[in-house]
């Protein structure tokens, strides 16, 4: 099925599968992540059927007036640096500056060079509101993250002696930081 959220104007969104190495054990996931501008004004089944008509597509008319509401709500501030990796020629980077999320921080580009293994490492902590968020007060939890995709932004072959590369730097970091047990 379509993963890309319609509408007027459709907001900046992407997906992803990914497979997340923990030190004791690991997991396959697929998300889908839209990023607003503002807050969607989203109250009605019918709300949702125009931003993502594909995934309603039996829902009986009388059903479509039926209120919704949200699971959660989270603030998160994200720091993110990719890079593009090959065996054979270093790395080119592209960075996105800190900031709390929201679909429309500035990415400045430092190359065109995008033919290696993209490498992104994340650090991002989560917040109980906004305010907490953009001031770096209290953070309630936060993760960092190492993501590698193929060659090709994820949709080519895999340099296998990178990810060998990215492995063995993983479990190094294992022996010298430790793991959370």
């Amino acid at each position: 099925p379509h993963s890309e959220p319609q509408g007027n104007p459709a907001p900046a969104s992407f997906q992803k599968v990914e497979k997340d190495v923990h030190p004791c054990s690991y997991k396959y996931s697929r998300e889908t992540r839209v990023f607003f501008e503002y807050p969607p004004q989203i109250e009605t089944c019918h709300d949702l059927m125009h931003m993502f008509p594909w995934a309603f597509p039996n829902l009986p008319t009388k059903k479509q007036s039926n209120k919704v509401s949200p699971g959660s709500i989270e603030h998160w501030w994200v720091l993110e640096h990719s890079a593009y990796l090959s065996s054979s020629r270093g790395a080119a980077s592209t960075s996105k500056h800190p900031g709390v999320v929201s679909g429309a921080e500035g990415e400045a580009d430092l190359s065109k060079d995008r033919s290696g293994i993209r490498c992104e490492s994340t650090v991002a902590l989560k917040y109980s509101s906004v305010s907490d968020a953009i001031n770096g007060k209290n953070p309630s939890s936060g993760e960092w993250s190492l993501r590698i995709y193929s060659t090709n932004d994820g949709l080519g072959d895999w340099d296998s002696s990178v990810v060998d590369a990215i492995n063995n730097m993983y479990h190094q970091m294992l022996v010298q930081i430790g793991d959370p047990d």
